[in-house]
């Protein structure tokens, strides 16, 4: 959704300087939210693989951070960066998104993708809130998936470079 909005103000612009505007910031998204989803998804495949299970549901997440603390740690940045919380990448990619739109002329636009955001952080919280604030039990075994660990630690590194120095990326 945040992605249209960029678009419909590379569409919507009167002039090309606008559309130049907009379509790094349909990039920046992208590759920004590439690293946010491929590093949320190795956590979720890490802690699968780690239950035994395919499946493993949100309420077991809890005590995550005292179980697994790198995993809830690199969890907690790719949610903060996916709720738009500076400085990670999510931010700079919905600031980009939203400047575009406020340019090209699409204030509202702007505002409703902002107002949803802010709605969007009760559930990325509650992530957090589940793996650092709610008593868990052991259900993660250990096993030896350092590939995933790894591809997580990479994608966290990312999302906080991009939130950090987005210049030479955009």
């Amino acid at each position: 959704g945040y992605i249209l909005v960029a678009i419909t103000a590379a569409t919507g612009a009167d002039n090309a300087f606008l559309s130049e505007i907009a379509v790094p910031s349909v990039l920046f998204y992208l590759f920004a939210y590439l690293f946010m989803n491929i590093g949320a998804f190795g956590v979720v495949a890490q802690l699968s693989a780690k239950a035994g299970r395919d499946v493993v549901e949100l309420e077991e997440y809890a005590g995550l951070g005292r179980q697994e603390p790198f995993l809830a740690a690199a969890m907690s940045i790719f949610m903060l960066s996916m709720a738009g919380i500076p400085p990670l990448a999510g931010f700079i990619a919905k600031f980009y998104v939203f400047s575009a739109a406020v340019k090209a002329g699409f204030i509202w636009l702007a505002v409703l993708g902002v107002l949803n955001s802010a709605l969007s952080l009760y559930y990325y919280l509650y992530v957090i809130v589940t793996m650092y604030m709610k008593e868990g039990r052991e259900v993660f075994k250990p096993i030896d998936t350092r590939w995933v660990v790894g591809g997580v630690a990479v994608c966290a590194f990312f999302v906080v470079l991009l939130g950090i120095l987005p210049g030479s990326y955009i």
